[in-house]
């Protein structure tokens, strides 16, 4: 592991319409005369501007036919169809293989709109009534200097229909190298209860560390959640071996995972992004 790692800035994109047109324009939308001139009113609409900076910005929202799409300032984006997770929706989705490929070729038409490049990570079910898996999703990963930063995502359905997309990558830029702990040093603070669960609790963890993996940690998408830098953490996952099942309730399926900022304590308070 290194000892040191550089930290990202987040930026606003030059154009959330700009992006927004360029969905639309990938999706498989038919140009009904409606449909063309609900793109003509998004092309004639003056951008949108930030509000109280990027970080508390709303995304762009539009709807064209079954489509709504959203755009964040930072240039993440989500696609769905009015059909995901609707009664339209009564067939087993394509195999693995093809929804891989469906998938594959959809995300070659968005490429243009990514920040980095991203690569297959795996195919999974995203949507099943009685045990039949109606949607598969599959994932990309995307990294940041070497380091997994974030997640593309592709959702298909019965006749390899795309019903779904999403994107949390972000526009940013380098920003300064900062010293960060070793993964020992993550550890100790997991053991003294240092460590926070996704939704911002304490991580009080008890039996076996499986991994330890540094990666950047960029927030949500939804506001409140987002972030003006990208940050190094460590991301630890392991098995419960406690009985005590009722002191520990989030840990009631056998494993864990839990999160600590990699930055040196010292190096926290001056930290990009902290004031």
């Amino acid at each position: 592991m290194p000892s040191d790692i550089r930290v990202y800035k987040v930026q606003p994109i030059p154009s959330q319409k700009s992006v927004m047109l360029q969905l639309f324009r990938a999706l498989p939308i038919t140009l009904t005369p409606k449909n063309k001139a609900a793109l003509d009113r998004i092309a004639r609409t003056p951008e949108p501007l930030l509000r109280d900076g990027l970080p508390k910005c709303a995304p762009l929202e539009e709807t064209i036919g079954d489509w709504e799409v959203r755009v964040w300032p930072n240039g993440q984006f989500s696609a769905s169809h009015s059909s995901r997770f609707g009664s339209t929706i009564d067939k087993p989705a394509p195999s693995d293989a093809q929804v891989r490929k469906v998938s594959d070729a959809f995300l070659s038409r968005i490429k243009p709109l990514l920040f980095s490049n991203v690569h297959f990570s795996s195919v999974g079910p995203s949507y099943m009534v009685e045990e039949i898996i109606l949607a598969r999703s599959s994932s990309y990963i995307a990294e940041l200097n070497g380091l997994p930063v974030g997640r593309v995502y592709v959702e298909v359905v019965a006749g390899g229909k795309v019903v779904a997309i999403g994107s949390n990558l972000q526009r940013a830029v380098a920003d300064r190298t900062v010293p960060i702990l070793s993964p020992k040093e993550a550890l100790l603070k997991l053991r003294s209860h240092e460590a926070h669960l996704a939704d911002g609790q304490i991580a009080n963890a008890t039996g076996y560390v499986d991994s330890i993996k540094l990666v950047y940690w960029q927030g949500g998408t939804e506001e409140g959640q987002r972030l003006s830098y990208i940050m190094p953490v460590y991301v630890l996952k392991g098995e419960d071996v406690s009985a005590d099942k009722q002191a520990h309730p989030w840990m009631a399926r056998g494993s864990w995972v839990a999160y600590v900022e990699a930055v040196r304590p010292e190096f926290l308070e001056t930290k990009p992004g902290s004031k």
